[in-house]
């Protein structure tokens, strides 16, 4: 793990990880307050392109604003191209073995060796692709205080979850034509703006919706997964 200090309101510990549980490991990415106490934990099932480092750079500024972060690899260490490599990125994982490799996460976050981790509840993170696998965890963990999609679709068959839910859609996203009619999630939208807005390697990088998506995910994440609330 590395120690960052100096930026934001939180020094923080961040590093590739291994979430071990029972037999099975897999890699991963950590990003935490490294201070002591508990702290709101989110589980991020990240997109097809795998866990590139702009991902572990959103962990990174999770963390300095006190929240826990934990992404497992979803594709458990198969090697990635690069950005603008024209080579196939490995093939993606089923929405079973996904769902497997969140558990293994959010085992990791409630065990005794995460006490920094407030662990139950836990607020889940789709983009993309991970939204699918994300929603499906979501509906079979009962210690779930939250689900947050960026990108990927939600649709009214998925209404029944009992949590609060964030969207935050680039405006061409196809995706926004079934997931804008769920009744009851939190709907933003970036007018004119592509879908990995997030993305500050991709050529869909939008850095005004960027930074009002970074404080409307932070505000979400302390609000619905308050240590003690």
């Amino acid at each position: 793990m590395t120690v960052l200090k100096g930026e934001g309101t939180h020094n923080i510990l961040y590093g590739s990880t291994t979430i071990n549980m029972g037999t099975r490991s897999a890699p991963g990415y950590l990003a935490r307050p490294d201070e002591g106490g508990q702290f709101p934990t989110v589980i991020i099932a990240h997109d097809h392109l795998g866990l590139r480092s702009y991902l572990k750079d959103l962990g990174r500024k999770f963390a300095r604003h006190g929240i826990s972060v934990i992404i497992p690899d979803l594709f458990r260490g198969a090697p990635l191209p690069g950005w603008r490599n024209d080579k196939p990125l490995p093939e993606w994982p089923t929405v079973e073995r996904s769902m497997r490799s969140l558990e293994d996460a959010y085992h990791f976050a409630v065990s005794d060796d995460t006490p920094w981790a407030s662990g139950d509840p836990v607020i889940v993170l789709g983009i993309g692709e991970g939204a699918e696998p994300a929603v499906a965890f979501a509906m079979e963990v009962p210690d779930v205080a939250g689900l947050i999609l960026v990108g990927g679709s939600l649709d009214k068959s998925d209404t029944q979850l009992p949590f609060p839910i964030l969207g935050l859609y680039g405006g061409q996203d196809p995706a926004l034509e079934v997931t804008h009619r769920v009744p009851h999630m939190e709907l933003v939208t970036y007018r004119g703006v592509p879908k990995r807005f997030l993305d500050d390697d991709s050529d869909d990088f939008d850095g005004p919706a960027a930074a009002d998506a970074l404080d409307r995910l932070v505000t979400f994440i302390r609000e619905v997964g308050a240590v003690g609330g």
